[in-house]
């Protein structure tokens, strides 16, 4: 639970720092933590920490505002409950365990905004199409930095001998 907490507080605070330095929404900052978060903890904890995080970074921050974070939950949720029991349940590497977690994510973000634009008056695949390609830079970025971050993260002795 303590694992939880921290990636939480650092899904809420790793956007902000995106946000100071002009690296917005299309980095997908609050992404980073919480898919670094999924390879260290069980499936239930990193649905969890996908669902609560936006939610909670909206109440404390304004962050992502509310119909964006209503949308991201459900999408962290399917990425980082992937993530997690791809990564204990299968001996495949983290780049692999990714580009799966963050595709399917992409697919219920897609699904999602197709359904609810219409709500607000957008089109919907236009919509759809546009939230899911505005994160490329980020899905890209994370694709090549999160896989080495792992990697050191791996030789280190405190996080090497964590097990769910």
């Amino acid at each position: 639970m303590i694992l939880c907490g921290l990636f939480i507080a650092l899904g809420v605070i790793v956007p902000i720092l995106f946000h100071m330095v002009g690296l917005g929404s299309f980095m997908l900052p609050m992404f980073w933590p919480l898919c670094l978060g999924a390879f260290m903890l069980s499936p239930a904890f990193a649905i969890l920490i996908g669902i609560l995080t936006p939610l909670i970074s909206m109440l404390l921050t304004g962050m992502p505002p509310a119909p964006v974070s209503y949308l991201m939950a459900p999408e962290l949720a399917v990425a980082c409950g992937l993530i997690s029991m791809l990564k204990y349940k299968f001996n495949w590497g983290s780049f692999w365990i990714l580009i799966i977690g963050l595709f399917c994510s992409r697919i219920v973000l897609f699904m999602l905004t197709v359904i609810f634009a219409p709500l607000i008056g957008l089109p919907g695949r236009f919509a759809g199409w546009a939230r899911t390609l505005n994160g490329l830079p980020g899905l890209i970025t994370m694709l090549v930095i999160i896989p080495l971050f792992l990697l050191r993260m791996n030789s280190m002795p405190i996080f090497n001998s964590r097990k769910p």
